[in-house]
């Protein structure tokens, strides 16, 4: 962290989505907007510029998507933490994006209070799995192991 202001990398293939990110985030004056990305291989290049503290991702991008750039970006640079905020919180993507290393997964329906906080949460190493994220989350361990 820079100061008391978490940086933060957005990476969303949505330009709106980010705009409307950048917007949210630049009223809190904790939390600086560093970049964007549009692909997950974008936000690989843009990290070490960029030096984010936290690296609030979509899942389902082309190129790379959320998942595969949040286990690259964890075992590159092990130091920023990644906050999904995805659109789905089917139990598929959360446990990939989870698995990944993300420390905490949002849906995109989260409302902007919920996404601010996550992203100060994980500046200080504090995850969040939130709304149908949670429930996927609950519905797997309910269910058990899968057949071996």
């Amino acid at each position: 962290m820079t100061g008391d202001r978490v940086r933060v990398l957005i990476v969303d293939d949505h330009e709106m989505v980010r705009e409307g990110l950048r917007v949210l985030l630049g009223r809190d004056p904790a939390l600086e907007v560093v970049g964007e990305a549009a692909t997950g291989l974008e936000a690989l290049e843009q990290v070490p510029q960029a030096r984010p503290d936290v690296v609030l991702m979509d899942l389902t991008m082309p190129v790379m998507d959320g998942a595969a750039a949040t286990a690259r970006i964890r075992a590159e640079y092990p130091l920023v933490q990644v906050v999904v905020l995805s659109g789905a919180g089917d139990r598929t993507l959360v446990e990939a994006a989870l698995g990944a290393g993300a420390v905490s997964y949002l849906v995109k329906d989260s409302g902007h209070d919920a996404v601010k906080q996550a992203i100060h949460d994980a500046a200080s190493g504090r995850g969040r799995v939130d709304g149908a994220a949670l429930e996927a989350v609950r519905d797997r361990k309910r269910a058990g192991p899968g057949p071996t």
